[in-house]
This record gives structure tokens, C-alpha cells and sequence, in this order.
């Protein structure tokens, strides 16, 4: 069983209150570091993907990173006129970030 010390309250309470109050921010601030790159990773293949629909003249279907890293890339799918009056095709296209 725990010691109580003077104030009724034992040292497992004390040690417990003290690691919630040093743990949660920590962990907090892990968590807020971490997700920061995805943020920008999803920026940075949002502005390529535009600019892979401005110059095919298509329109944007959808971006995806793909992997991590030094190796990710964006997956950009857009929707292409075609030159001779048919349909519109989907063009997929994979490029480095």
C-alpha cells in the first residue's frame, strides 16, 4: 500500500498528478509537430496538381500523396478535352514532390 505523508495524500497521487501535468502537454505538442508536415505535404501537391490541370488545359479530379519522405508523390487525376471533338478522358498522372 502507498505511504500517506503528512497531508493525508500518499506519493503514488502526488507522482501521478505530476506526470499528468508534465505528460499531456508533452504529448500535446508531439501531436501538434507531427501533424504540421502532412499540411504542408497536402499543400505541395495541391499546387502541383494545379498547375499539371493549367498546363493540360484539363480540369482537376482529385491529388493524393503517395508514400513518404524523399520518395512521396502526388497521384493527380484531371479530366482532358480531347483534341478532336470526342469525349472528355481522365488522364492520371504521378510526379515528384
Amino acid at each position: 500500500m502507498a505511504k500517506s505523508n503528512q497531508s493525508g495524500v500518499s506519493d503514488t497521487m502526488k507522482m501521478s498528478r505530476i506526470i499528468s501535468r508534465l505528460f499531456l502537454p508533452l504529448v500535446a505538442a508531439v501531436a501538434i509537430l507531427l501533424l504540421q508536415p502532412t499540411k504542408v505535404s497536402a499543400a505541395s501537391c495541391a499546387e502541383k496538381a494545379n498547375d499539371v490541370a493549367a498546363q493540360s488545359g484539363g480540369q482537376l479530379l482529385s491529388v493524393a500523396t503517395i508514400g513518404s519522405g524523399a520518395s512521396a508523390q502526388c497521384r493527380i487525376t484531371i479530366l482532358v478535352k480531347s483534341s478532336d471533338g470526342g469525349p472528355a478522358r481522365k488522364k492520371t498522372v504521378t510526379v515528384p514532390k
